[in-house]
């Protein structure tokens, strides 16, 4: 990681990282055994993936006026077309 980023390209910095990070991830995913390394990996992923969305919600539910909308914070986590299959409508606090 460069040690000083312009702050203009900090976007495309991350981009690539989020590029990166998913090739890795394909990599691994496609080429390893489906034995217990792979287990371990899946394993470490989906935690992470956990905290990061409990995170996310906490936040949110902490910050009811200043925080990002509901709406925002599905969308970041990969919940919001699943929430409207399922309550329709805005997000609410009680639904999400």
């Amino acid at each position: 990681m460069p040690r000083r980023l312009q702050t203009d390209k900090v976007h495309e910095f991350f981009q690539w990282v989020r590029e990166r990070a998913a090739l890795a991830i394909g990599t691994v995913d496609s080429s390893t055994n489906r034995d217990e390394a792979w287990q371990f990996f899946t394993l470490g992923r989906s935690i992470e993936r956990t905290d990061m969305t409990a995170r996310l919600l906490a936040t949110r539910s902490l910050t009811e006026v200043s925080g990002p909308s509901w709406t925002t914070i599905l969308r970041s986590c990969g919940a919001y077309e699943a929430y409207l299959r399922t309550y329709r409508g805005m997000p609410s606090a009680s639904n999400a």
